[in-house]
């Protein structure tokens, strides 16, 4: 089964490559919304006993994590690679995974204490996951679309990482091409990272006691 990927220079692939890179990401990011959600009440015992900083915990998950994906990516690249190809925009993977890294370890900045203090809002995440899967181009191209559909793919963030990763491994299209894009993201980014440290300096200190 052959695909078109879009753009003005149309590349036609299997689905599975497709799909497989764009889950390979998606499989970071759900893990990094769910589990990271649950990261300080899973680790309780860090806060309550041993006065262990919060932060730490956060960051130390999030890098295990990132190891698995990058394990993950390494066996796609060799997928891709042989039926692919190489390209020097592979090397645009170094922007789009450490980016992504900070942006879901900041969203768990603000889950994850939020979580400690409600369990139920720890399930709604978890419950929505699904949707999101099937609202962030994980199975289809985002960039045929137009019109609302288009204006909703922008403003997912998951959206963009998963074009990312097409962009370096399939498109082979620069990542400052898609300016809008770019830009969205960077404003969702900032407001991530503001929000998660606003939350995270509020609610720390209530954390031994909640938990």
């Amino acid at each position: 089964m052959k695909i078109n990927l879009g753009g003005p220079e149309p590349f036609s692939t299997t689905f599975f490559t497709f799909m497989l890179v764009g889950i390979i990401p998606w499989f970071f990011i759900q893990d990094s919304i769910t589990q990271g959600a649950k990261t300080l009440r899973v680790n309780r015992q860090f806060i309550t006993k041993v006065k262990f900083p919060v932060s730490t915990i956060l960051t130390y998950t999030s890098l295990s994590r990132l190891f698995v994906h990058l394990f993950l990516v390494l066996i796609m690249y060799v997928y891709v690679y042989f039926v692919v190809g190489p390209s020097w925009y592979n090397l645009q993977f170094l922007f789009y995974c450490p980016l992504m890294y900070l942006f879901f370890l900041a969203l768990s900045w603000s889950t994850a204490p939020m979580s400690a203090f409600s369990k139920d809002f720890e399930s709604l995440i978890v419950s929505i996951m699904s949707g999101v899967f099937w609202l962030s181009g994980i199975m289809y191209d985002s960039y045929s679309f137009d019109g609302v559909l288009k204006i909703v793919m922008l403003l997912n963030p998951i959206n963009f990482f998963v074009n990312g990763y097409r962009n370096c491994f399939l498109y082979n299209r620069p990542f400052f091409e898609y300016k809008t894009e770019l830009v969205i993201f960077i404003a969702e980014f900032i407001a991530v990272f503001a929000l998660g440290i606003f939350n995270y300096n509020r609610l720390r200190k209530r954390l031994p006691d909640v938990l």
